[in-house]
């Protein structure tokens, strides 16, 4: 067990808080943070989807009532994937997080799935920053920032700044490393005069799963979704003779949204076109679909989140 640790920021990252571990503990080598930590010597250090976190928890103190559950659930971007899979992803991808190797975590869950929203970057708001450094000394990431397709801080009404991870200093990116190592400059401080409604829909859709908002979605999984769609696409008259009217459906979800808040979202299409992402979500097969462009579609189909989640399927 490790003497030292220091407290969990609300809504950081837990890659950042080993960043700020390895600061503090003072080691000269990730290496030695790793065997630390996790209680190996190497390991990918991964920004977004941790593993081995059964054994960095066994170093925090029982009165301290932490464990790889609770970091799941407040420190990883896993809750915002959980409810658009099928329980038995659900559990592989728990058990990873917990155990054994990410190397397929990312696919599994759909962080990277049809490639999108895949960037590797950091997200920043500017206003978080300022405020973090003010009331604690020091500046962390934020989880919520970090979620594919957030764009905005709701709070401070700004575009969050990029800091392409890529372009970081080589010698840092082979550390761990918190957000106050970074040469964090050009700082964005643009205020959003105007935003379109149904973009900003999807930011508090994004707001509400990650921070657990909404205990219906414990009893999501793949299949009621892909259900729901179903009934909702034959209410909707979308279908003809049992077929999906592909070229009506495309076409008024495109205009829905617009190609603008489409390509924001990096999911814009070609409606005239017959086969594009929609259909691969409305497909009754196990496939996994990008968790932003489940959104999108429910908006559309439901009107909101909450349509959706009151939509009842008859077993």
């Amino acid at each position: 067990m490790i003497s030292i640790l220091p407290p969990l920021y609300k809504d950081e990252i837990i890659f950042n808080y080993f960043g700020r571990y390895h600061n503090i503990c003072g080691n000269n080598s990730s290496i030695h943070t790793s065997e630390e930590l996790f209680g190996i010597k190497l390991l990918n250090k991964s920004i977004y989807h941790p593993r081995r976190l059964d054994y960095f928890c066994s170093n925090f103190h029982s009165d301290q009532d932490i464990d790889s559950d609770y970091i799941i659930e407040n420190h990883t971007i896993f809750p915002f994937f959980r409810p658009f899979l099928s329980d038995e992803k659900k559990s592989t991808c728990i058990k990873w997080l917990k155990e054994k190797s990410t190397g397929a975590l990312k696919t599994m869950m759909g962080a990277n799935a049809e490639s999108i929203l895949n960037k590797n970057i950091i997200k920043i708001c500017s206003e978080c920053f300022e405020e973090d450094l003010e009331e604690n000394g020091e500046a962390y990431i934020h989880r919520i920032h970090q979620i594919p397709g957030y764009l905005y801080c709701i709070k401070h009404e700004l575009f969050l700044d990029e800091i392409n991870v890529e372009e970081i200093d080589e010698k840092l990116i082979r550390n761990f490393f918190d957000i106050n190592d970074l040469k964090y400059t050009n700082i964005k401080k643009e205020k959003i005069k105007k935003i379109d409604s149904r973009l900003l829909n999807i930011m508090y859709d994004i707001k509400r799963i990650v921070n657990n908002e909404l205990p219906e979605l414990d009893q999501l999984n793949l299949d009621v979704i892909k259900k729901k769609y179903e009934l909702r696409i034959i209410k909707n008259n979308y279908t003809n003779k049992g077929k999906i009217k592909r070229r009506d459906l495309s076409n008024d979800l495109h205009k829905y949204y617009s190609s603008d808040v489409l390509s924001q979202l990096e999911s814009n299409f070609d409606p005239s076109y017959g086969e594009n992402w929609i259909f691969k979500l409305v497909r009754r097969n196990n496939c996994v679909c990008h968790v932003i462009r489940h959104l999108l579609l429910i908006n559309f189909l439901f009107g909101n989140l909450d349509n959706f989640l009151s939509f009842k399927v008859e077993n």
